[in-house]
């Protein structure tokens, strides 16, 4: 049985993005949910710039991430800035669950549209 629709929510952070790339380059063909860069702007302010082990999350190189979309790469890209002064991570915990529900109804109601 195929799945109709898939959908990834990742933490909004380089690595998320990076996930996401890698599963839609083995086939997965994954919607990003809630990250882009306006929900990275309405919750950026409970964002950290630390990972789980305490260490601070560090700009690192930009990786040709050829499976996402543009404004995905845009704010991959801005996360991997070494001038990007905002939190480096937001997680994915930090956004409430109805606003999930509701993007994904609002998604379902699209692609059934």
């Amino acid at each position: 049985m195929k799945a109709q629709h898939i959908f990834y929510w990742g933490d909004i952070d380089a690595y998320g993005l990076e996930i996401l790339n890698g599963y839609r380059e083995d086939g997965v063909p994954a919607a990003s949910l809630l990250m882009d860069s306006h929900t990275y702007e309405t919750y950026e302010r409970f964002g950290t710039n630390t990972g789980a082990n305490g260490e601070p999350i560090k700009p690192g190189p930009v990786r040709s991430l050829p499976a996402l979309t543009e404004p995905e790469h845009a704010l991959y890209t801005r996360l991997r800035d070494p001038d990007h002064l905002q939190h480096r991570r937001i997680e994915q915990e930090r956004i409430p669950l109805t606003t999930a529900l509701s993007v994904v109804r609002s998604q379902l109601e699209t692609s059934e549209s």
